[in-house]
């Protein structure tokens, strides 16, 4: 009742990753998986093959894809509330510019306003 696939199937690996040569001294099991071969498309793969080859209940694979779902969508919200932060701080900076434009203008426009008192008064 037990079934064992090698994850270098999973990844299409050739001979490049096989871990053992039999009859061979040395040289077995060097191969290593890298942390980053395990991607979330993966994960999903491997979990849906479990359930259409009848390793896994439907209980089972309802409550892996549930948690699976349930990542991807505190995945989704974390980047909606980065986007919404962001947003903010260029909506406030935006906001400090227009006010600083603002100061600016009207310190330009009591400039002109003396010049012109000046002008008058000669």
């Amino acid at each position: 009742d037990t079934c064992i696939i090698p994850v270098q199937d999973y990844l299409g690996l050739g001979g490049e990753a096989r871990m053992n040569f039999p009859s061979t001294l040395g040289d077995n099991w060097k191969w290593r998986m890298k942390v980053e071969d395990l991607t979330e498309d993966l994960k999903e793969k491997i979990l849906h093959l479990t359930y259409l080859s009848s390793r896994i209940s439907d209980a089972g694979y309802q409550i892996l894809h549930k948690r699976e779902l349930e990542a991807e969508e505190k995945a989704r919200a974390k980047a909606e509330a980065a986007q919404t932060a962001q947003e903010k701080a260029c909506a406030k900076a935006e906001t400090a510019q227009e006010r600083a434009c603002a100061k600016a203008e009207s310190v330009q426009e009591d400039k002109c306003a003396e010049d012109a008192q000046e002008k008058h008064r000669k």
